[in-house]
């Protein structure tokens, strides 16, 4: 098992390498996690109310909005228990996803077959596919979107 010095100042006993602090100094590591997942918090929320606010267009902004697409994605992300539809893993952040974007297939926004609940991992890696399979080209992209399908994709992200 790797060890380490407790991170206290002046402090030389050895901790675990999961851990920042010793035994004696524990109530600072409960003490840093509460600062450091508040600082995460405040941080993802103000990135998020951001990128609302100036970078996803309006029409999209409303529909993420909307009452009945929060109740659907709680309800979906509440089922799933937090697990990554995709790669299996739990996560305490998973979003509700269109496989077949929105964007290109409005038609299926609130069907739930085609929806999925990733982790960000997976979420990030499916946004780089879509940014590379879709040009903006209507048919183009109606064509494109035939090929995305949950197997697919979990397969192409699988091997990132």
């Amino acid at each position: 098992m790797k060890m380490h010095i407790c991170t206290h100042v002046g402090c030389h006993n050895l901790t675990t390498a999961d851990r920042r602090y010793c035994n004696v100094h524990q109530a600072e590591q409960t003490a840093y996690e509460s600062r450091r997942d508040q600082y995460r918090k405040q941080s993802y929320s103000h990135d998020q109310q951001h990128y609302n606010q100036f970078d996803r267009d309006k029409e999209a902004n409303s529909f993420y909005q909307s009452r009945h697409w929060k109740l659907l994605s709680k309800e979906l992300r509440d089922e799933s228990m937090h697990i990554c539809e995709c790669c299996g893993k739990h996560s305490e952040r998973v979003y509700v996803d269109h496989i077949i974007p929105r964007r290109i297939d409005k038609r299926q926004e609130y069907t739930i077959s085609n929806l999925w609940v990733i982790c960000g991992r997976c979420h990030y890696f499916k946004t780089q596919l879509e940014s590379e399979t879709f040009t903006g080209e209507f048919i183009h992209d109606l064509d494109a979107s035939k090929k995305f399908t949950k197997n697919n994709l979990k397969e192409i992200i699988g091997q990132k």
